[in-house]
């Protein structure tokens, strides 16, 4: 982390900035920041206060002032400058709104575990229904061809157990099509785990209602599968607090793709990369977040040093 931080200032809904902290701390003495205006820079896991960073106000300032912002005189320098163009969401990530470095924490994305045991036993549970329903309507049905017609009521029965049957394979058809809903969400959220990098090629909701358009969803599939492996592991590779994250397998991946041309090789490449998915999703959602303790520089005893003489206490 540089010596001296690029600080970034929200105004309302603007994010202002790039500042070196000798320029934040003249807005602060002029009165264009407040106490309470949100400031941000690497190294901070969110948005602060300003009268939570010390170095930016004295020591011996008076209590903290109103929300709003004292007016600006016309000799005291304004605060200016376009926030910088990677800022999507000035309410998203702090990790979004600056440039990042291979040796700057990798700031949390901020998703959810996921479970590949559960979504494994939901597909395998329909695929076990459809079995079963089909193998007891075919041995129903078999058996009332082989029956006399007088015989109503094991025809009856029969009747019933092709009944039975189909119900079956009917509920075990809607877990196999449900199972599909954790699996786009585990994609979704293994999208989200890059976007803090800057180096993903798709947005988590591009990836996913691309795969929707038709014809065109021939074309995004290996972009929202193997583009996926490919760019995790660039981010995995460029981020050293992420030696300890699991690669994804471009091969695993590409196989997946090719293979949803080719059903049955779909069906048993499918849990490779659910698994995947899985493990690599998990390890950012138990991961510490940067700031807290057992995270890359996160904060000490003493609290968290953001160089320049700048300190959250």
């Amino acid at each position: 982390m540089s010596a001296d931080p690029q600080w970034f200032v929200m105004q309302g809904e603007e994010q202002l900035g790039p500042y070196s902290g000798e320029q934040l701390v003249e807005y602060a003495s002029s009165g264009n920041i407040t106490r309470e205006s949100l400031v941000w820079t690497e190294g901070m896991a969110e948005w602060l206060p300003a009268g939570q960073v010390e170095g930016v106000f004295p020591a011996e300032a008076a209590p903290a002032q109103a929300v709003a912002a004292q007016p600006v005189q016309a000799a005291q320098p304004a605060l200016g400058g376009a926030a910088p163009a990677y800022g999507v969401n000035p309410y998203g990530s702090p990790g979004m709104h600056a440039p990042m470095g291979a040796d700057d924490p990798y700031p949390s994305p901020g998703v959810k575990a996921s479970s590949f045991g559960l979504w494994m036993g939901l597909i395998l549970g329909g695929i076990a229904l459809i079995l079963i329903g089909f193998g007891v309507a075919s041995a129903a049905a078999s058996s009332a061809a082989n029956s006399s017609s007088e015989a109503t009521e094991l025809t009856n029965a029969q009747a019933g157990g092709m009944g039975i049957g189909a119900i079956l394979a009917l509920v075990g058809y809607g877990l196999t099509l449900a199972s599909f809903i954790p699996f786009y969400i585990c994609l979704y959220r293994a999208w989200s785990c890059l976007q803090p990098g800057g180096l993903a090629r798709s947005t988590p909701g591009k990836a996913i209602g691309f795969l929707f358009i038709p014809f065109f969803n021939y074309y995004w599939l290996f972009m929202a599968f193997n583009g996926l492996a490919k760019d995790w592991n660039q981010t995995v590779a460029t981020y050293s607090d992420l030696k300890a994250a699991p690669r994804l397998s471009e091969g695993v991946f590409l196989t997946f793709c090719i293979g949803c041309f080719l059903f049955p090789l779909s069906l048993f490449m499918i849990f490779p990369v659910m698994s995947q998915m899985c493990k690599g999703i998990n390890y950012f959602a138990f991961r510490p977040k940067p700031g807290q303790p057992g995270a890359l520089g996160g904060a000490a005893t003493g609290g968290l040093n953001l160089g320049g003489g700048f300190t959250i206490r």
